[in-house]
């Protein structure tokens, strides 16, 4: 990883960091939990997209197609659930 890139991830962790623990939002889906590995503090290298398929550079923050379907099971949609009589 680049410095530029290094920054961005630490920029983008404070961002989040601040997002999750504010409470300044009524609720929060958090995405970046859903493809992140916690020993490495990147993301899973399943998720990690291969730029040779994309022909463009990673950019430490957009998974490839099994990132984005892990960011969407990890959504919890009971809120937006009918409710049942």
């Amino acid at each position: 990883m680049n410095s530029s890139a290094a920054a961005s991830q630490v920029v983008q962790s404070q961002i989040n960091q601040y997002i999750r623990t504010s409470g300044l939002f009524d609720g929060v889906v958090d995405l970046d939990q859903a493809t992140l590995d916690p020993t490495t503090g990147n993301m899973k290298a399943p998720y990690v997209p291969n730029s040779q398929f994309t022909q463009l550079p990673w950019d430490y923050l957009h998974p490839n197609h099994a990132g984005y379907n892990a960011m969407g099971l990890s959504v919890d949609i009971t809120p937006f659930a009918p409710a049942r009589h």
